[in-house]
Parts: structure tokens; sequence; C-alpha cells
């Protein structure tokens, strides 16, 4: 039976004071990036930025249904209420209205054999950041686990799509990934189906095009969404295949990089792959780009203010550049978070790296226990971590 440990710091009183030690050291050294640690301790988190400029973090595998708030002038962590239910895996998208819509993912229970597991779900909830409080949004007509996927559209409706449900009610291990495709109406708080995609999806990416289309890509396919007929055609297949757990970013020169994935032994243990493609969206095609400097499964992709794109993996971060097509490595975080992180870009363009887990493994790459983290730090394009 696996064992599962979660380090907890629920005193929010010491984080300040912890903070307020870093400040008055100096941080500990001139390039020493790291920041408070959250209350709690996530792993497949969200970490949003709201419209004040602060971030707010929600749910996560070893947390509770607290949610916390990252000020980012301080650079400390309150609370930011009560979540309606504990979820993982989920999505997290600001409205127009300045509203958080939090999505999906999988609810946490533990079996009679005692490791937690997940259960894929439907429910969704709203965050207000004046109020500080939660408050439930309806469910979604199909559950939606880990692995789907959120995107504000330009009429201000939120897409979900694919991830995976239960194939029988009340099972953990019996699951189907799925093409249903489904839309939140903000102004009426309600759901419905769209048109489902051309194939099952998880763990993909999803982007917002200039047209207002949505390019969903995962394996070597690709597909559109068009929101004002409600349906999916072909976008054409990729030069890699990139498995799942790659990411997608919107570049400056509005062309979409595709970065790594790859797959997953039995084990659990990763294939990463190093595949970059691009998609533009002035021609439709697709075309290869440098591979990276080192190989990455479901890590996180943010765009740093001077148009680079910043990859972060298990513990080791590297950068692209898409004027020169270069991958250059960009130092280790304080320590692994096992690729289930969170990254945010902040106001003044460094990136808050949340939470994660220490995964330990057998030689044979079984996992055999897993600690999830609540440290958090910074990158700064200019001095590094």
């Amino acid at each position: 039976m696996l064992k599962i440990r979660f380090i907890r710091h629920f005193v929010l009183t010491l984080i300040v004071l912890s903070a307020g030690l870093i400040a008055a050291c100096g941080g500990g050294g001139e390039n020493d990036m790291s920041t408070a640690s959250m209350a709690s301790a996530r792993e497949r988190h969200t970490a949003t930025l709201l419209p004040s400029g602060n971030v707010l973090v929600s749910g996560g595998r070893g947390s509770s249904t607290l949610a916390e708030l990252y000020d980012t002038s301080l650079g400390t962590w309150s609370s930011a209420g009560d979540t309606t239910e504990t979820r993982f895996g989920h999505t997290a998208v600001v409205l127009p209205s300045g509203l958080l819509l939090v999505a999906g993912g999988d609810h946490v229970f533990y079996p009679v054999w005692g490791a937690p597991w997940g259960r894929p779900i439907k429910s969704a909830e709203l965050f207000d950041p004046t109020t500080s409080t939660w408050s439930s949004t309806g469910n979604m007509t199909h559950s939606h686990g880990v692995g789907h996927t959120g995107t504000l559209l330009q009429d201000g409706k939120v897409l979900i799509t694919g991830g995976d449900i239960e194939d029988v009610a009340g099972s953990a291990t019996d699951r189907s990934i799925v093409a249903f495709s489904e839309l939140y109406d903000p102004s009426t708080g309600t759901w419905s189906l769209t048109g489902d995609m051309t194939e099952p999806r998880k763990h993909h990416a999803a982007t917002l095009l200039n047209d207002g289309s949505v390019l969903v890509v995962g394996g070597n396919s690709s597909e559109i969404y068009d929101p004002s007929l409600g349906t999916w055609s072909s976008a054409g297949n990729m030069p890699n295949n990139h498995g799942i757990g790659s990411t997608a970013t919107a570049l400056k020169n509005g062309k979409i990089l595709i970065v790594g994935g790859g797959e997953r032994n039995l084990d659990g243990s990763p294939l990463a792959v190093s595949h970059v493609d691009i998609y533009d969206q002035s021609t439709g095609e697709w075309s290869s780009a440098s591979n990276m400097a080192a190989a990455e499964l479901d890590h996180t992709a943010t765009l740093l203010g001077d148009g680079k794109l910043l990859i972060v993996g298990l513990i080791s971060a590297q950068t692209y550049n898409p004027d020169t097509d270069t991958w250059t490595l960009a130092g280790d975080m304080s320590e692994n978070r096992g690729s289930t992180h969170a990254a945010t870009t902040l106001e003044n363009n460094t990136i808050l790296i949340t939470g994660g887990s220490r995964v330990e493994r057998t030689r044979y790459g079984i996992e055999i226990s897993r600690e999830v983290i609540a440290s958090a730090e910074i990158y700064d394009p200019a001095k590094g971590w």
C-alpha cells in the first residue's frame, strides 16, 4: 500500500512572521528569490492572477477547502475563504466581471485501502475578490476530471473541453476520456452543451486565437472550435507527436508554440519528449521549431515580458527565444516540484511558482511516496531564481 505524506503549514501568523524575517535578513542573498510559503501544501492546484494584481490559489491535492491570496507587494499569503468543496486538476478562469470561475477536476476521497484517489466532478463555483467569498454556480452536464481545459471566449463565455468521466457510478478506477465540450454563460450562470471535439482528449492544450476560435492540440493532432457555429474541425496533424502534457502558448508574434509532452509508463514514470512545433494563425500551417534543451512532460509555460517563453519542469527551467529559435537553460529551482506546481506571471513580469510534490520512486520507477509541498519561489528574468 502506498503511503502518501503531506507537508502542511496551517498557521498563517507564522507565515507572516517568517516573511518578516526574510525581509529583515535581505532575503538570504542578492539572488535569493524565495518568498513566503502557502498555508496549505498543494499539487495540481490553480494560481490565477486577479485584476488587483494579486494571485488567488485554490484547490490542489493535499489541500483542504482553504483558498489563499498572495499579496505581490508584500510577498505574503492570507486566507481567501473556503471553496465549496475540495478539488484538484480543475480549471480557473477570470471572467470579464472580475469573478473567478473554478470548474471540474477531481474530488479527493479515501477508499477502504487508504491511499487517496480522485473522482471526476461536475460542480463549478465562483470566487468574488471583493468579498473573498465562494458560491456555487451550478453543475456541468458531464463531469470533466483532471486533464480538461477551460478557455475564456471573446463573448465572455467559458469553453470547457475533454478530461475524463467515471464509466461506472462510484468507481474510482474505471474512467473514460471524453470529447464533450460545454459552455458557461456568466450572464445567466448556466451551463450548456456545445459540439463534441473530433476525438476524446485528456491532458491536451487549448489556446484562444485572434479570430475568436480555439485551437486544441494533443498527440500529433489538432482541431479548432468555431464559437459562432459551436462546431469543431480538424486543424491538421502536427509534425511531431507530443503525447499528453504538452503546453500551447500564444507568442507575441501571434504564432502558437507547442512544447514538450510525452507519455507515462504503467508505473507512472515519465517518458518526456523535446519536440517543439509552431502553428501559424495567418496561414493555418504547422512547422517544426528547435528541440528543447531538455525534454519535459507536464511542465508549465509562461510568457515573459520580453517575448521569451519560460518552461519549468521537475526542477530545471529553460527559456525559448522566438526571434532566434533557440533554447537556453535557466537554472534550477530551490527544490524538486515534480511537474505538479503552478506558475503565474505577475504584473512586474516575474514568475511566481507555487506548490508541487516531491516523488520518491524505486529504481524501477514505481512511486513509493509523494510529499506535497507548500513552498513558493519567484523567477526574475533579470536575476534568475
